[in-house]
């Protein structure tokens, strides 16, 4: 492997490192313009090199395109911006619908899969207050329990009574 492989290959894990911690395509939005114009700059000397096939200057520019990831998490982590991780979850239903809740939801758009549902916390508080009573009071009762709710497409046999599950 050359010394030009390894430096992308670094720089293609450090990047998706950083995706993961705050979301594709949103660091460069949580940095000063200035910070976002630098970094969008070495990406492009990269790509130049890459392009021309100059192995040398694609190991120094994916070095320096590293330093570029690592200022943006720097500047974001100083300004207070919060990692996706901690502003946002995703998840999918029982019946295969797939969600996103997020604690705002303008700063979580660009980042909506297709056929996601993005709920804000504020609406799942809403939610919650139109809960079942029923739900609310075994939630009460027993704070840790995990509920699930089925659909049973047919009627309780209530003489037979439920399968033993063993």
């Amino acid at each position: 492997m050359t010394d030009a492989r390894k430096a992308v290959d670094h720089l293609d894990a450090v990047a998706a490192e950083m995706e993961i911690k705050w979301g594709v395509g949103r660091l460069p939005e949580l940095v000063a313009p200035s910070l976002a114009d630098k970094f969008y700059q070495q990406q492009s000397i990269l790509d130049a090199h890459i392009e021309a096939k100059n192995a040398q200057a694609v190991t120094e520019a994916a070095g320096a395109m590293v330093r570029a990831w690592q200022a943006l998490d720097s500047a974001a982590q100083i300004s207070g911006a919060l990692p996706i991780f901690q502003t946002q979850w995703q998840g999918t239903t029982p019946a295969g619908q797939k969600i996103r809740l997020v604690r705002q939801a303008e700063s979580s758009l660009n980042m909506l899969e297709d056929d996601e549902l993005m709920l804000t916390f504020d609406e799942v508080l809403l939610l919650v207050d139109k809960m079942p009573d029923l739900l609310r009071e075994v939630k009460a009762a027993f704070p840790s329990t995990i509920t699930r709710i089925t659909d049973k497409s047919e009627e309780m046999d209530w003489e037979r009574g439920d399968e033993i599950p063993f």
